[in-house]
């Protein structure tokens, strides 16, 4: 059985170019949260330092509530 779909939860977009991807989301109008580097151990036990991975949210335009 088929189903609509009315919303999404979370996605993830693999990308070479963050900064690239973070300057066409912002011009399509979304919000981006600040950067936020990924902490990694190199061994266990080891205090984590700044890995060579980052993510942002994303936060889309809210479409105005229809009115009733």
């Amino acid at each position: 059985m088929a189903r609509d779909i009315h919303g999404f939860h979370h996605t993830g977009i693999l990308t070479r170019d963050l900064d690239g991807l973070e300057h066409r989301y912002t011009g399509f109008g979304f919000t981006l949260s600040p950067r936020s580097r990924h902490l990694l151990s190199v061994r266990p036990g080891e205090p984590p330092v700044p890995g060579c991975t980052a993510k942002r949210t994303v936060s889309a335009p809210c479409e105005p509530a229809p009115s009733t």
